[in-house]
């Protein structure tokens, strides 16, 4: 695991990420993570799965939204359309830190919410999973 913060220097966003146990895949997945009281108990879970798509061949990125977690910024910050923002920021950063072709994006929770919102109106990525939305 590698941690990392991209995106704009006044809205730092932390990530995590995971490379495939194959350097030359292609895919890769962003997971995003959920919001408030679930962040935590979620966590675990999260960092697992990224570990086992990794060693199933599968670049994985894992993030804070701005105003959670280690991102920077508060809470009251953020917002609907700045969280969309940063879901493409990271699939753009996953893709050019390992070349991926497919994405495919794991949101839990409202992280599956915010998954669904942001790829509605265009084609951010290949594939949804919604966890729990």
């Amino acid at each position: 695991m590698h941690p990392f913060y991209f995106g704009r220097a006044d809205r730092p966003l932390f990530g995590a990420y995971h490379a495939a146990a194959n350097p030359h895949s292609t895919k890769g997945a962003v997971l995003v993570h959920p919001f408030g009281h679930e962040y935590f108990p979620a966590y675990p879970a999260l960092r697992q799965l990224a570990v086992r798509l990794a060693r199933a061949d599968v670049h994985v990125l894992r993030f804070d939204l701005y105003g959670a977690g280690d991102s920077g910024g508060d809470f009251g910050e953020g917002g609907l359309e700045q969280w969309q923002d940063d879901l493409r920021l990271a699939v753009e950063e996953l893709q050019a830190m390992a070349q991926v072709r497919e994405v495919t994006l794991v949101g839990l929770r409202f992280g599956a919410t915010l998954a669904w919102l942001a790829c509605r109106e265009g084609r951010l990525a290949q594939r949804l999973a919604l966890w729990a939305p």
